[in-house]
């Protein structure tokens, strides 16, 4: 009994919770495979590790065990119901169904040798790669420009974005615990910092004032990785703190744009509605496109593009404010012209 109803919490969107007779053709005939799936794979772990299960115990041990519905599986487990979902979505296909459903909250996407989800990765290792490469550009900016009080706090912005899609590599790559602790962490705190940043720039803040504001960002960015490490590991709260400081984030430039009008502000602009644009993929859940393109992936290539842009308002501010400081030590005696 205490199987089932986890089973039943597991397929997401078949609403178990509500009479059999509810559930349509396909939903009933996607539950009832799993079902028959749910016995074998609660049992089933080979004695002997084969060559094929390698990686998977390989990174079992290094990267910590995975977890489905609140539960911890062994990861000939967690291939086993995932066999067992692409299957059974196939199975529905082939007899004339339309939908795909998800199990323990996760859509069927095809996995690419170890990576689980191989498109998300594909593109987090490429957004990566791309930061590295922007932050060379901005770089030989400054050292054509000339430093500003605002090139400290650049470095960390690309820093923190290498690292948010390093750790969404690993998570796209092998979910578990540790991966995914790392993917959301290091996101909400780069998205805490952009804000940080933006309201430094945008109210041009002497460093004394930027430490004194630095003060409630850093205390309710540690908040949150305590509520979501030992209270509560909340999606939706998660994801209400991401949108939140992204929707600030973007308004908060806009109006400068609108507002101060700066000779580069069509540069800023660019990559703020192509963000806006994007969102649509990251708010909004489908099917993944192929068996391999899911939202989220879709998101990380939109990335990709909107850092390059990104990059393009850093530059032109460096060489605004070049043209506008004479030196960072001018800045900080607060002699802004």
């Amino acid at each position: 009994m205490r199987g089932s109803v986890l089973l039943c919490a597991a397929v997401v969107g078949l609403g178990c919770a509500v009479a059999d007779d509810s559930l349509d053709g396909e939903a009933r005939f996607f539950r009832d495979c799993v079902g028959r799936s749910y016995s074998s794979c609660q049992g089933w772990c080979p004695e002997e590790v084969s060559s094929d299960d390698v990686w998977d115990y390989w990174s079992w041990r290094v990267l910590g065990e995975k977890r489905m519905g609140g539960k911890p599986f062994k990861p000939c487990q967690e291939r086993c119901y995932y066999e067992a979902h692409m299957q059974c979505t196939q199975a529905n296909y082939d007899r004339g169904g339309r939908q795909a459903f998800k199990l323990f909250g996760r859509w069927p996407i095809r996995r690419v040798l170890i990576f689980e989800e191989f498109a998300a990765a594909l593109f987090a290792a490429l957004a990566c790669v791309s930061q590295l490469f922007l932050y060379r550009r901005y770089e030989a900016t400054v050292k054509k420009c000339g430093a500003n009080a605002f090139s400290s706090l650049w470095r960390v912005y690309y820093a923190a974005w290498v690292a948010t899609f390093a750790s969404a590599f690993l998570f796209h790559t092998k979910d578990t615990m540790l991966t995914e602790r790392l993917d959301y962490f290091s996101a909400g705190l780069t998205i805490v910092f952009i804000l940080y940043l933006a309201i430094t720039r945008i109210f041009v803040l002497r460093r004394s004032t930027q430490a004194f504001v630095a003060v409630p960002f850093g205390a309710f960015a540690a908040y949150h990785l305590y509520y979501m490490n030992f209270v509560s590991f909340d999606y939706g709260w998660n994801m209400q703190v991401l949108i939140a400081a992204a929707v600030l984030h973007g308004m908060a430039w806009t109006t400068w744009c609108l507002w101060i009008r700066p000779p580069h502000a069509t540069k800023l602009l660019a990559p703020l509605l192509v963000m806006s644009a994007m969102s649509v993929f990251e708010i909004f859940d489908f099917p993944p496109l192929f068996g391999y393109l899911d939202p989220h992936s879709i998101w990380h290539l939109a990335i990709v593009a909107s850092s390059v842009l990104w990059t393009r308002f850093i530059m032109a501010e460096t060489e605004y404010l070049a043209e506008t400081f004479r030196g960072r030590r001018e800045f900080d005696r607060g002699k802004w012209q």
